[in-house]
Formats: C-alpha cells, sequence, structure tokens
C-alpha cells in the first residue's frame, strides 16, 4: 500500500475476507476483525487520524461501517459475501464469500450482485 494512501471502505472487503477464511471457525469479533485489518493494513496519514471526540481513528469508523452499512446494496453483508451476528457482534464467512475468494481477481465490489 502507498504510504498516506487512503483506504476505502470497498478495498476493506477482501481482507476482511481473507481474515474470515482463516479464523477459528471462519468468524471474528468486530473488536477481532478491526485488529487484524488494522495489523494488516496499516493505515496511514488520514486514515491513523483520531476521530474527533472519539478515542478511535478514522480507519477504524471504516471497519465499524462494514457492520453499519450492512443494509447498503454495496454492503459485503448485504451481498451476502459474510454474515452479521448481532447477538455476538461476530461476522462469519459465507459460502458465497468464500466462493468470492476463490475467484478474486482484485476490482471493486459491484453492487447489487444476484444472490443465487
Amino acid at each position: 500500500m502507498k504510504p498516506n494512501k487512503r483506504i476505502s471502505e470497498n478495498e476493506l472487503t477482501i481482507p476482511a475476507l481473507e481474515l474470515l477464511k482463516q479464523a477459528p471457525d471462519q468468524t471474528l469479533t468486530t473488536s477481532e476483525m478491526q485488529q487484524a485489518l488494522d495489523q494488516r493494513l496499516k493505515p496511514q496519514g488520514e486514515d491513523s487520524e483520531i476521530l474527533d471526540g472519539r478515542h478511535d481513528s478514522k480507519f477504524s469508523q471504516k471497519v465499524r461501517n462494514l457492520i453499519s452499512h450492512r443494509h447498503q446494496s454495496t454492503s459485503p453483508i448485504r451481498q451476502g459475501f459474510m454474515a452479521y451476528d448481532k447477538t455476538n457482534h461476530s461476522l462469519t464467512l459465507t459460502h458465497l464469500g468464500d466462493h468470492i475468494l476463490m475467484n478474486e481477481s482484485p476490482r471493486p465490489i459491484q453492487p447489487n450482485l444476484p444472490l443465487s
């Protein structure tokens, strides 16, 4: 990753799926996902800045947005790549997400992917 290049929310999808694939039971809590993505992607520059009135970075907000934006058409949760368990605050890789990883060539997530 280029120094100081901002990481978009869409750029979190494949690394998040890869982390889920490697996790026990292919599941991570949101806190575990946050820490793992931070270690893997090493946000810099503006992404590493602490948000006003908060104790976390702009990057951590993007990771939290994986959950909070789950009803949007571009969300990897809505597209069926991962499932969110609200009770356990965890993400789990789905069969579709595993399929995406097996066939992945870097490209942006397409909205409204059919869930067949």
